[in-house]
């Protein structure tokens, strides 16, 4: 697998399953640019994986905003968000 192919799979890995926050700075800088853009999904899991990134650096408030933020994004409950996340969609 080539390291742009893997790059998705190594944040989710980071962030989702180890629960760090190393990748929070440019996810931040990704989000700025979709801001105002119809890329619903692609700005949903972006703002999927800075929820858990403010979760892992007990930004409890941030983190609810976030995930209430990407949840609207997928057109799902907040409840089912970790259902509706699929890293391989952003491969």
């Amino acid at each position: 697998m080539s390291p742009e192919t893997a790059w998705p799979y190594r944040i989710y890995f980071d962030i989702v399953l180890q629960g760090r926050a190393c990748h929070r700075d440019g996810l931040e800088r990704r989000l700025s640019q979709l801001e105002g853009a119809p890329a619903r999904k692609t700005r949903g899991y972006i703002e999927y994986l800075l929820s858990k990134c403010y979760e892992a650096t007990g930004e409890s408030g941030r983190a609810e905003a976030m995930r209430a933020r990407a949840a609207q994004d997928y057109a799902v409950e907040p409840g089912e968000l970790e259902r509706s996340v699929d890293v391989a969609s952003y491969v």
